[in-house]
């Protein structure tokens, strides 16, 4: 027993003193890498030379390497699945650490533990000898944990908040990171749930992160690369020599010309000489190629964009992707597909994106009075903000057509019984109507995801003159507005909106081409001739990107560009939503209320007279939301209630 301890004493002085391995990922891999035929068609050795691409990529995975941060965008097949799992195995046999492997779901870091990293481990004797047996009782090996010496393998989905929690780690894997979720389990994003594992090691750390991109604005490992020193994969021209990266149909660059008539024909043409270069030259090409940075960094974070034009001979041919893009063309999802994959770009869909600044800008009208005539409601939205209320008022007429009539800010912070008071006189106050008459708001509705409690006190003040609360809810593909509720300590009536739908409608309406002087134009957004630039870039300062919600599918979210407000944007959907609150039978009765107003108040020689013309039937009051259930008393009498 004496000598057991003292032989695992002295092995375990041996590990502890080991120097960092002088050799580097690729090194490694072509040392000690065997692939499986059951997960690759190109069983046996591992050999770089094939991809010599990712040869400066996993040396930056080396413990040597200043680097710190590796991203990836990538399209299909260029090797990036095997490039991760070459970086586990050096750490297991050379390098060992702490390790965390995370995958978009936990069921897919579960696969890959037993259908790629177990047969890699047993078909590579140096992995083999360092990975104690699964099976052997007290191994503490599981389909979730791979233990080596001094380290271990921890596998973890990224929409499992409990899985990303671990003790510090040194090296992290992140595979296809653009199917990640934005929110994990309410915690956050797993991105950042997950690097801050590595804290404990900055100075050691590796991170590698490896996607294929999704849609522009939206991809996370785009916005890792353009964070980063951005490499391209330089070629040379068999034929001059000069070097350029390869792209589709970019001319500036090296790039793929085709006849759709013979795809069989399809070939590179230099951008140096413009010499016709055909794909039996790809790969002297790849051997030849360099990576070369397009942007500036530190040093410690880099970043490598690689299509599937460079997938080695015999994986994916130049004739197959054109047949394929030939195939997805004239269908923008196939297309989509194709970009993300082949390309390794995002996707630029601008077919829900509003219209250009400039456009909106370029449309701005001078009324003929403070509320033109068309108008049949007025509706005020307000935004709370931390040291603001933003507000606006809209005039809403037949068919929904909407007049901007009026736009503001009440500085000031909003747990400030002042700020409420300002609001007060500005709803109270009167807009001068075509006609003369003077108009009230017919409904006001106020965001409450923000400073909610002094939202809600105020709206149950002023509940009698249709003051309402709103907020976002996590729905989607609904109605922009549900039934209400009271379920807030004040009994205010509460809205939640769909705030996705109302979007849509208001940069569906933002496109509608501007009507004919006094001709009807349903949806259409008047602008007034005062409107400036910051609300235009508030109002348009979102796009929709899809988004994979657990048991509601791919939806459509809007997020805000980088750099943008958008609290115009949000008053504007406030503000529908509070036309839609006052029902159904009031929206169609619009044109009559409009038809109203429009009668010139007796007795008044020019717009705006002193007194406020009779306003026509007042709005039906929206439905009540349900009482709230009493709470049943307790048995045992009142000491034992005030007990509890």
């Amino acid at each position: 027993m004496v000598d057991l301890a003292e032989q695992a004493l002295g092995r375990g002085l041996t590990e502890g003193w080991r120097p960092d391995p002088v050799f580097t990922v690729s090194e490694w891999a072509d040392e000690n890498r065997v692939l499986v035929a059951e997960t690759t068609r190109l069983h046996g050795r591992w050999r770089t030379e094939r991809t010599p691409y990712l040869r400066e990529i996993m040396d930056c995975l080396s413990v040597y390497s200043p680097v710190r941060h590796v991203a990836l965008m990538k399209g299909s097949q260029i090797g990036g699945t095997e490039l991760g799992l070459n970086f586990l195995g050096y750490i297991i046999h050379a390098a060992p650490n702490p390790t965390m492997a995370v995958y978009p779901r936990v069921e897919d870091a579960e696969d890959v533990s037993k259908s790629r990293v177990a047969p890699m481990i047993e078909a590579t004797p140096a992995l083999a000898e360092r990975v104690r047996e699964r099976v052997s009782r007290g191994s503490g090996n599981t389909i979730s944990l791979v233990r080596f010496r001094a380290g271990f393998l921890k596998f973890s989905g990224a929409n499992s908040a409990a899985s990303l929690k671990s003790k510090p780690i040194c090296n992290l894997f992140r595979d296809e990171i653009d199917e990640y979720p934005d929110d994990v389990d309410g915690q956050g994003d797993p991105l950042a749930l997950s690097e801050v594992r590595t804290n404990t090691y900055e100075r050691k750390k590796k991170i590698l992160d490896v996607s294929t991109p999704t849609v522009e604005g939206a991809s996370k490992i785009e916005t890792l690369y353009k964070a980063s020193d951005r490499r391209r994969y330089y070629i040379p021209c068999p034929e001059c020599g000069h070097m350029d990266f390869l792209t589709w149909r970019d001319v500036a660059h090296h790039h793929i010309e085709f006849d759709e008539a013979t795809p069989e024909l399809v070939h590179m043409v230099c951008s140096g000489c413009g010499a016709a270069i055909e794909e039996r030259h790809k790969p002297d090409m790849l051997a030849r190629g360099e990576w070369r940075a397009t942007a500036e960094s530190d040093g410690r974070v880099r970043g490598y964009h690689l299509s599937a034009l460079y997938s080695p001979l015999g994986w994916l041919s130049w004739e197959e992707i054109l047949r394929r893009f030939l195939q997805a063309k004239k269908d923008p999802s196939l297309l989509k597909t194709w970009v993300n994959t082949v390309l390794g770009e995002s996707w630029k869909d601008d077919r829900g994106a509003p219209p250009k600044e400039e456009v909106i800008l370029g449309r701005a009208e001078e009324y003929a009075a403070e509320v033109p005539a068309g108008v049949g409601a007025l509706v005020m939205s307000v935004d709370v903000q931390a040291d603001r209320l933003e507000w606006i008022v809209k005039g809403y007429g037949a068919d929904e057509e909407s007049w901007l009539i009026a736009r503001s800010a009440i500085p000031g912070d909003p747990q400030k019984a002042e700020v409420w008071e300002e609001l007060d006189r500005v709803r109270r106050q009167t807009w001068r109507h075509e006609s003369g008459q003077k108009l009230r708001l017919d409904i006001v509705t106020i965001d409450s995801n923000y400073k909610s409690d002094h939202v809600y006190r105020y709206c149950r003040m002023h509940s009698d003159q249709r003051v309402y609360a709103v907020r976002g809810g996590s729905v989607y593909g609904v109605p922009l507005v549900g039934r209400p509720t009271a379920k807030n300590p004040y009994g205010a009536r509460l809205y939640t909106l769909c705030t996705s739908s109302g979007k849509d409608t208001v940069y569906a309406r933002l496109k509608i081409s501007p009507p004919q002087p006094g001709a009807p134009a349903p949806g259409y957004m008047h602008m007034p001739a005062w409107i400036d630039r910051d609300y235009v870039e508030q109002l348009t300062a979102e796009r929709p990107f899809p988004k994979w919600i657990p048991r509601q599918g791919s939806v459509i979210e809007y997020r805000k560009l980088e750099g943008r407000r958008n609290e115009a944007l949000d008053c504007e959907v406030y503000a529908l939503a509070g036309l839609y609150i006052l029902g159904l039978g009031f929206v169609r009765g619009l044109k009559e209320r409009a038809r109203r107003y429009a009668q010139p108040v007796l007795g008044l020689d020019a717009p705006g007279g002193a007194a406020a013309a009779p306003a026509p039937e007042p709005a039906p009051e929206p439905p009540a939301p349900a009482p709230r259930a009493s709470r049943r008393p307790q048995r045992g009498g009142w000491v034992k209630g005030w007990r509890r």
